[in-house]
């Protein structure tokens, strides 16, 4: 296993070479390399001691419906499906009785939709 270590020059006359959390172990030395050396004996004294060093595996965290995604894109009544939805909202968005009916209405003209669509004007 490699931990990473960062060696800085320290006050004075040496170095210091320590580790991160979880671990927080350092050591000094007068040279960088005899820093690391004593670093390494630190963390080798510890696992000696029994401290010991794993990994755990964390679960996906992906959304539930992830692998759903796009597996209907070569299903057979995919398309009438979308068929069937893009005229349902074209006969809603034209339909002057449909779920507009409560706004006030001013008909004009849509040129995305090409049909009379409600307009809502402020009281």
């Amino acid at each position: 296993m490699e931990i990473p270590v960062l060696i800085e020059p320290i006050q004075g006359n040496g170095y210091l070479a320590r580790t991160g959390s979880p671990f927080d172990w350092a050591a000094e030395g007068a040279t960088a390399e005899e820093a690391v050396q004593r670093l390494l004996e630190v963390a080798t004294a510890r696992v000696a001691a029994g401290t010991r060093l794993t990994a755990i595996a964390v679960p996906d965290t992906a959304h539930p419906y992830a692998p759903l995604v796009g597996s209907l894109k070569n299903h057979p009544l995919f398309e009438d499906w979308r068929r069937a939805v893009e005229e349902y909202r074209e006969e809603g968005e034209c339909d002057p009785d449909g779920r507009s009916r409560l706004l006030v209405q001013q008909p004009r003209r849509d040129s995305y939709t090409n049909c009379n669509v409600p307009r809502v004007t402020p009281s």
